[in-house]
């Protein structure tokens, strides 16, 4: 569970190492880890704010984390972080009181102590999408004509594209991508505009942006995102392949096992039909094992790529494919539930003398099953004893080269932890092993009588006893999986174990001269091309091994593929594509900028009229002097600004002219405002607060939503006592509800501000909501409660709308002040104002209550 407490950004400020690990990083000290950042977000990943030589540190490579909670006398709260080759690092966390600080306790780390970052109030306008693509798409302004092969005209701006390619000569004749295809010369146009790839591009037409700019050097970027397109969309493939390919799989096992699949080919005597042919239930089994492990080498292939190409994909991206893999989970429950219920169907239905009879076909094979078993385990045992001693050599190698040992120090702690795992699995291994020997010499000694009965029995009891416990734990364990884990949970458990998968087949790679005759007995074994095909895929055996393919005995396989369609709809990974970078990544917010300041080849203006007293017909000097021009660019201003745009295309004289009229501005922050349409962000920090005021009114009557949010949020740092009421008043005249919401949590920590003159200066309706507020508030716990039940109170005081007229009428603010003068009639002046209106709405506008609180208090 991703505790929302806890979300955003930590910084380290100290660490101390255990007594016990103090020997493992002798050259190494919890100072080394000081100033290290982690980002939690609410979809349950982590990203690290570290040096590079810090990169190759286990726990710095991890990228989910989850929260869990350990019962005991006292339940604590502990955070895990994976998946590092399938590890995970766990920390208890103490000091729970304050969102501002956590000290963590784990991993041979006696403490972390991590201080939370307050973020700047004006980042998220750096998250905004920035371009101009509506200039493109519209088409106002126009300057340059491009002509399709199709006859196709685009109208284009010289100033845009010359920005983006300014090594192209946009004034030859023709000019430059003159007939090529439409998709081809719009990709290209569309890139130019906004720097991301239209949403409804093809292969062929991407291939095509490649081949013609591979000359263009300024459109590099273009090319290398049409090569990352490509390669995303055969990923997409390779993945909707692989789950359809398991989901086939299961599906064969399903139907070669399932009654209804057979029942076609029985002859007109039911006792034909499979249910009663030990023969034919036994090869059924059989193609069932081959099939299940063709589906598992799929698996295994699926977790590489997710795992070994997530670096080239975005988080978004790697969710989606988690979330259409979590959707399949219930279907592949369902084939193999089908599958093992048909399997105990079919034996439940057979008489005691054809069980006996499916005996005897299987027993011939345990023999050769035992000995091929015994035959992968020995091989097993030899490449990880291999393993093992080399990662023995390795750890006890000293390394240390400078500032290369904090790299050192930690790897090799947690390569210990690896080398431990192994010898633990190759000590189970052995176990298994000499279990395998000991059945296969007792197996030996039994006649042929004695080993039918035993196979009998265990047949018996894994179809009678296990196989029903089986099916209840499968549908307990598929529903959590479904129903009760969220994504960001099943995000943590799939990670962890995808990169165990991984790194157990990096490790195969490594070696994999000597795991040649294991993987070639394997192929021997199952007898399946899919398997060869697979581990070709993984690199496990050289594409050049063929093998004689026993296929199933049904014709059910061509048929199975047609109802399993493939579909890039299901799965997006190049959405990140297809949006514009935000400000901070632009390219064309950068060059938008530049060109603002340098004023080149501009081709309206705005006019910035000073209205001051001193101003009038008769001083014309200082009239003069009170006007300022700013020369900008129409495409830009009306791609940027929707009031703008409407402006210069309305055929008044704004068009006309070419010129805008501003009143009643500072040509200062006009120019900040200005400087936010070329580059999407405001360039001058340290703003005061009447200049982010001026800037929000300015943004305000020019419909720049985003810029007034921005402006909101930058005015937290101005929020003090002395400001915040004159804040909230200009945040309820202009609906900045940002602002409203910052103040008002100030105000309800700081009651006292309710008792002074200026709150009783608001507007009733605003007082109203406050003091409503601190009613209908329960006392706050700490800083983080007060904020939560701030953001709640407030969601349900000012956003619900009456549900009746009589409602709405009871709350207004002629009722209000009418009660209020009655109330001052009564109690005379020593009450303030703002004491009456809490004392009115406290007795629910009743006025005998009203009274009796202020004689009781």
């Amino acid at each position: 569970m991703v505790d929302k407490a806890f979300i955003g950004t930590w910084e380290i400020v100290n660490c101390v190492f255990s007594n016990i690990e103090k020997h493992s990083f002798s050259n190494f000290t919890g100072n080394d880890l000081l100033g290290i950042k982690f980002i939690l977000s609410k979809n349950g990943d982590v990203s690290w704010i570290i040096p590079d030589k810090f990169k190759n540190i286990p726990l710095f490579q991890c990228e989910t984390y989850e929260y869990h909670t350990r019962t005991g006398i006292v339940p604590n709260l502990h955070i895990c972080f994976g998946a590092y080759i399938g590890q995970i690092f766990e920390f208890r966390i103490y000091n729970l009181k304050s969102k501002k600080r956590i000290i963590l306790s784990g991993c041979g780390l006696h403490e972390i102590d991590c201080h939370y970052v307050e973020q700047a109030s004006d980042s998220s306008e750096f998250d905004i999408p920035f371009s101009l693509l509506p200039a493109l798409e519209e088409e106002y302004f126009s300057d340059l004509t491009i002509m399709a092969k199709n006859k196709r005209q685009f109208k284009i701006h010289k100033i845009i594209v010359s920005l983006q390619a300014p090594d192209v000569n946009w004034a030859t004749d023709p000019p430059p991508f003159s007939f090529l295809s439409e998709d081809t010369l719009g990709t290209i146009l569309y890139f130019l505009y906004s720097e991301c790839l239209p949403e409804d591009l093809t292969e062929s037409t991407a291939e095509d942006v490649i081949k013609i700019l591979s000359e263009y050097k300024c459109l590099e970027k273009l090319t290398d995102a049409c090569k990352i397109y490509l390669t995303r969309l055969q990923v997409t493939d390779e993945i909707l392949g692989l789950l359809n390919d398991i989901h086939l799989g299961i599906y064969k096992i399903a139907e070669y096992i399932s009654p209804s699949a057979v029942e076609h080919k029985a002859k007109s005597d039911k006792s034909d039909t499979i249910l009663v042919n030990p023969a034919t239930l036994f090869n059924a089994i059989k193609h069932c094992f081959r099939e299940g492990f063709v589906v598992i080498a799929k698996f295994i292939q699926f977790c590489d790529i997710f795992t070994a190409r997530r670096n080239n994909k975005s988080n978004e991206e790697q969710d989606e494919i988690l979330y259409i893999f979590k959707s399949k989970v219930p279907i592949y429950k369902q084939e193999i539930k089908k599958c093992l219920e048909g399997l105990k169907r079919n034996y439940r239905s057979m008489s005691q003398s054809q069980k006996i009879e499916l005996a005897t076909f299987i027993v011939p094979e345990i023999a050769s099953i035992l000995s091929m078993g015994i035959a992968l385990l020995q091989d097993i045992d030899i490449f990880l004893q291999k393993v093992i001693d080399e990662q023995k050599s390795s750890i006890a190698k000293p390394q240390l080269k400078g500032n290369d040992n904090i790299n050192i120090q930690l790897p090799k702690k947690f390569g210990l932890n690896e080398l431990s795992c192994l010898i633990c699995v190759q000590e189970n291994i052995k176990i298994l092993l000499e279990a395998l020997t000991s059945k296969r010499e007792q197996y030996a000694f039994m006649t042929l009588q004695e080993q039918t009965q035993v196979i009998s029995r265990i047949l018996d009891y894994i179809i009678k006893e296990e196989l029903p416990v089986f099916l209840i734990r499968l549908d307990e364990i598929v529903d959590l999986f479904d129903e009760k884990l969220e994504l960001h949970e099943f995000k943590f458990f799939f990670k962890v174990e995808t990169s165990r998968v991984t790194y157990a087949l990096r490790k195969l790679l490594e070696y994999r001269n000597s795991i040649q005759g294991v993987v070639t007995l394997l192929c021997e074994i199952i007898q399946r091309d899919g398997l060869t095909q697979t581990l070709q895929n993984l690199k496990l055996i050289p594409e050049s091994i063929k093998e004689n393919v026993l296929e199933p005995h049904t014709n059910e396989d061509k048929s199975t593929t047609s109802c399993l369609p493939q579909n890039r709809q299901e799965l997006n990974l190049v959405k990140s594509l297809c949006v514009p970078p935000a400000v901070q990544d632009s390219n064309l917010s950068k060059n938008l900028v530049k060109l603002f300041s340098e004023g080149i080849d501009t081709d309206m203006e705005f006019e910035i009229i000073c209205d001051t007293k001193e101003n009038s017909c008769e001083n014309n000097a200082t009239a003069e002097s009170d006007r300022h021009i700013f020369k900008a660019h129409r495409v830009i201003v009306a791609a940027r600004c929707d009031w703008f745009r409407r402006a210069l295309l309305s055929g008044m004289k704004e068009a006309i002219h070419k010129r805008i009229e501003i009143h009643e501005i500072n040509p200062v922050v006009f120019k900040i405002f200005l400087e936010y349409l070329y580059g999407g962000k405001i360039q001058k920090q340290d703003l005061s607060m009447e200049q982010l005021l001026d800037l929000m009114l300015l943004s305000d009557r020019y419909e720049m939503d985003a810029l007034k949010q921005t402006c909101e949020c930058s005015l937290k740092k101005s929020i003090d006592i002395d400001s915040v009421l004159y804040l909230l008043n200009i945040a309820y005249q202009y609906n900045a509800m940002i602002l409203k919401k910052m103040c008002t949590r100030f105000i309800l920590a700081h009651h006292e501000l309710m008792e002074g003159e200026e709150f009783g200066d608001l507007p009733l309706a605003l007082q109203s909501e406050i003091i409503d507020m601190v009613w209908t508030m329960p006392e706050p716990t700490s800083d983080s409660d007060l904020e939560s039940d701030v953001d709640s109170i407030y969601s349900d005081v000012v956003n619900k709308p009456p549900t009746t007229s009589e409602e709405a009428e009871g709350h207004s603010t002629s009722k209000l002040e009418s009660q209020v003068a009655q109330l001052r009639n009564i109690l005379g002046d020593a009450p303030t104002k703002s004491c009456l209106v809490q004392l009115i709405l406290a007795a629910d506008y009743n006025l005998e209550r009203a009274i009796n609180f202020y004689y009781s208090a």
